[in-house]
């Protein structure tokens, strides 16, 4: 799967992420050792998750997260 994190909001990327995981709420919480409710919070926006939470997600599902730098415009002129 691939989505371009800037064209979604936090809770549809948390969505994303924990479906690739194929993992229920409750699997996802005991896997960060948070609650049930954290993860259903987070994916129905009423929380913003942390970052590193996003990371401890995707390192233990086998998931990538990739920042692509755009070109410049100048730098598309030369």
């Amino acid at each position: 799967m691939y989505i371009k994190g800037t064209e979604y909001k936090p809770k549809d990327i948390y969505k994303f992420i924990r479906q690739a995981s194929n993992k229920t709420h409750q699997e996802i919480a005991q896997d960060l050792k948070k609650s049930v409710d954290w993860s259903k919070s987070n994916e129905s926006g009423r929380n913003n998750f942390k970052f590193i939470d996003l990371q401890e997600i995707c390192k233990l599902n086998n998931i990538e997260i990739l920042f692509i730098e755009k070109e410049k415009e100048n730098e598309n002129k030369k």
